[in-house]
């Protein structure tokens, strides 16, 4: 995008720019003559969405946490809500910029921290009578996401194995691919047998909000408190969804110490209690394949040269979930004492 264009978008906020830099595809931050600090992002989603995602986000303010990085009407550059220059079909937001640090996922403290604030932010979702209209709704659609991505996997296994010779990705298919499966399997047994549907019948009920993509990296410290950004991903969901991503995130980062987990269910557990079947559901998604499923969802656009790097990823991934089978003995030592630490 030029820098003229920008401006444009700029003046349709009412901000006068100054400077500004591309932190990634989509994504600009901006700073104005009078020294606020923006970002500028497009958002790939229907304007019904977006409406959503503004009016969910300001009763969550209204309701008690304000840790939240999304537009302040009041303020400079919160209005309006989104732009649209004319003739383009292309939507942008703008929020603040929030001067911070991101935290460590090798901080326990930072991770508690993470945590408590994750569950602020839902507790105050559930006050906030949370409207329906536009919401992404994925509660009660687990077994069937996770079906479909383990019917994925299991063609490029059963394909890999009548392959002949085939190529670097059959062979490690062939190798790695039962593995995958049974892990998948596991999964889905134990998503089966979890208080799932009763919590789904309760979450659709209160409507309960969940982030999407909670992991560190979506947190800005700012002081002694973090704050959530980057609400792309905001959806209607059980918040055991939300405890997962942060709980892989920061434990894959740590090579799966079980540590950071046990940190961020006690941040989490210190502002709302959860039951034991919600790690239950947590630990259904420790179990199963994402990252293989998201390789392997490529494979198929890819040419040969694509496919030996889809390869080396599906090593990688495998090298760095060595030590996953150690953690899930952990995890299940530590439901089995009742979350006590």
């Amino acid at each position: 995008m030029t820098d003229r264009t920008i401006a444009r978008l700029a003046q349709a906020f009412h901000i006068r720019v100054k400077s500004m830099r591309i932190v990634k595809s989509g994504v600009y931050r901006l700073e104005t003559e009078g020294g606020r600090a923006y970002a500028l992002k497009h958002m790939r989603y229907p304007v019904r969405r977006i409406l959503w995602m503004d009016r969910t986000l300001r009763r969550v303010r209204k309701n008690g946490f304000a840790g939240i990085c999304w537009r302040d009407p009041r303020q400079i550059g919160g209005k309006p809500l989104f732009v649209r220059l004319r003739g383009k079909k292309a939507t942008y937001i703008l929020t603040p910029w929030i001067q911070g640090r991101q935290p460590s996922p090798d901080s326990s403290d930072d991770l508690r921290a993470c945590a408590a604030a994750l569950a602020r932010f839902h507790l105050a979702g559930r006050r906030a009578a949370i409207p329906r209209q536009g919401a992404l709704d994925l509660t009660g659609r687990w077994p069937a996401i996770l079906k479909a991505r383990l019917s994925l996997i299991r063609k490029y296994v059963s394909k890999a194995k009548t392959a002949g010779n085939g190529n670097e990705l059959d062979v490690w298919l062939r190798k790695n691919g039962d593995d995958l499966l049974g892990r998948g399997e596991q999964a889905l047994g134990l998503l089966e047998r979890s208080p799932y549907r009763r919590l789904c019948r309760v979450s659709s009920r209160s409507r309960v909000l969940c982030h999407g993509d909670s992991g560190p990296k979506n947190f800005v410290f700012t002081g002694d408190d973090p704050k959530l950004i980057d609400f792309e991903t905001l959806r209607l969901d059980l918040r055991a969804y939300d405890l997962y991503r942060l709980i892989r995130l920061a434990c894959k980062h740590r090579g799966w110490s079980f540590a950071a987990a046990k940190a961020v269910l006690e941040g989490y557990g210190g502002v709302s209690k959860l039951e034991p079947g919600e790690l239950r559901l947590v630990l259904a998604w420790l179990l199963f394949p994402n990252k293989a499923y998201k390789i392997l969802s490529r494979s198929g656009k890819t040419n040969a040269k694509g496919r030996r790097a889809l390869t080396d990823e599906l090593r990688s991934a495998a090298a760095a979930d060595l030590r996953l089978p150690s953690f899930l003995r952990e995890w299940d030592d530590y439901a089995r004492e009742g979350g006590k630490t």
